[in-house]
């Protein structure tokens, strides 16, 4: 089977905070977002009544895709409607003249739904994506290919290494998440009792490989392909990305 080999970085972390994984070829661009949701502490949703916009910058291609169903109205409005957006650019004050432009290239871009996108061609093509969540928070990551190979046999996404304690939820950004950090590991700091209350509202759990390998079986999106590998009644016993970790069935 197919599948890439991805180093995906939260930026402007120090020290670095990655994941790399290994996906199976042929998954959207949403099975990618759910992915990196579950290598982090990310839930992918903000309250239970909707979750959090993200988006994937395809800048080789000026387009992009995102959940933000208003982005990818804008886009098919200023397709249908192009004359009138002409127009509008012409008769714009100089004051406005440039927000204006602006909005219209960004209006330019072709917006696509996650879930309609496999992100195979361009990452085979270009090699690196770029990706946002959470617009409040305003969390970047660089997604990086790093391998193509054929030998893996797993109809999901497996976790192969990574470093660091991912941020939690709604903590505020790269600057706040330090503050909370600093603040829950510290018993005597005096918003240690806060940092602890706030984790029961927002999953902070440590970085465990295991665990999040565990939440990316349920990421089923190929067949698993268990005549290729070693396995006693679909226990893995041995394979060059799986870690036997526990006598547990696989299928």
């Amino acid at each position: 089977m197919k599948a890439y080999i991805l180093k995906i970085e939260l930026n402007d972390s120090d020290p670095l905070i990655f994941r790399k994984v290994v996906m199976p070829a042929g998954g959207t661009f949403h099975r990618l977002h759910e992915t990196i949701m579950r290598v982090t502490n990310f839930s992918g949703r903000e309250s239970e009544l909707g979750g959090h916009l993200y988006r994937f910058d395809l800048k080789e291609e000026n387009s992009f895709v995102t959940n933000d169903l208003t982005k990818i109205d804008e886009h098919r409005d200023f397709q249908n409607n192009l004359n009138y957006y002409e127009e509008r650019l012409k008769q714009t004050e100089e004051k406005f003249l440039q927000f204006e432009k602006s909005f219209q290239e960004e209006m330019k871009k072709k917006a696509l739904f996650p879930s309609k996108v496999k992100f195979d061609d361009y990452l085979e093509k270009y090699g690196e994506i770029e990706y946002l969540y959470d617009f409040g928070d305003s969390w970047t990551f660089c997604i990086t290919l790093l391998e193509i190979v054929e030998d893996y046999y797993f109809g999901y996404p497996m976790l192969l290494d990574g470093e660091g304690d991912a941020p939690p939820e709604n903590v505020g950004g790269m600057d706040m998440f330090y503050e909370f950090l600093e603040a829950y590991h510290d018993p005597s700091h005096e918003n240690h009792d806060d940092a602890l209350e706030f984790v029961k509202m927002n999953i902070f759990w440590p970085y465990n490989e295991d665990h999040m390998n565990s939440l990316l079986k349920r990421l089923k999106y190929r067949k698993t392909e268990w005549d290729k590998i070693s396995h006693e009644n679909y226990i893995v016993t041995k394979d060059i990305y799986y870690k036997v970790r526990e006598q547990t069935t696989e299928r």
